[in-house]
């Protein structure tokens, strides 16, 4: 299928190009290519959908980390506020618009 699909994309750069190439210089030129060039060609195409698939994998790791990270923020944040709602020592009064101290007893 490799070799299937090389043809048709060399044969596909070619027709872009009509008016320099005819069926008979195509297939001198494709004749004329030795198989070491082919395996170039193909070893260059994995080389491509390699390298695409790592940068996929890393992307992705990355992602992953960056979405780790913010749970943890978030995580962190809440226990703060939780902590914070537990221990509060001083409460806004809408009585007296000011702040005082919490009794303890009544908090719970």
């Amino acid at each position: 299928s490799d070799i299937q699909s090389l043809g048709t994309e060399l044969l596909a750069a070619e027709l872009l190009h009509q008016e320099r190439i005819t069926p008979l210089k195509f297939a001198t030129w494709l004749g004329a290519m030795s198989d070491e060039e082919f395996v170039q060609i193909l070893e260059n195409r994995k080389h491509v959908r390699q390298n695409a698939k790592n940068e996929l994998d890393e992307f992705r790791r990355i992602k992953d980390e960056a979405k780790r990270k913010e749970e943890e923020r978030e995580k962190k944040q809440s226990d703060q506020l939780e902590k914070a709602r537990a221990e509060r020592t001083l409460d806004f009064s809408l009585k007296t618009g000011a702040f005082e101290v919490v009794d303890p007893e009544k908090k719970k």
